[in-house]
């Protein structure tokens, strides 16, 4: 069963494709592009606690430790590279990417 989970996880949340099937509650429902846009030192830090608290879900839901010894603004400055090169992807698969990336 929770092998079942994680497949349909990692295929909800790395759909290529703004029109998803999950729910994206959050920063992570806006596009990377917006992302961009909003990327100043006064939202850096609310961009950091959405990515944060992502990684934190999945590895709930995985009894992961993913992430453990980075530090948290890095997780960020990577989302935002992977947003750099895939404007048109929301958040939320960039948070993914970064997660199973990490993961390996």
């Amino acid at each position: 069963m929770k092998l079942l989970r994680t497949i349909l996880v990692v295929t909800l949340m790395v759909a290529s494709q703004p029109s998803v099937a999950y729910l994206a509650k959050g920063g992570g429902g806006n596009s990377c592009a917006y992302l961009l846009d909003n990327f100043s030192q006064a939202h850096r830090k609310l961009w950091q606690q959405w990515i944060t608290g992502f990684i934190t879900g999945i590895n709930f839901s995985e009894d992961g430790q993913v992430g453990k010894d980075i530090d948290e603004s890095a997780l960020v400055y990577e989302v935002k590279n992977y947003c750099e090169k895939n404007p048109t992807e929301l958040v939320t698969n960039a948070a993914a990417n970064l997660y199973y990336k990490l993961k390996k």
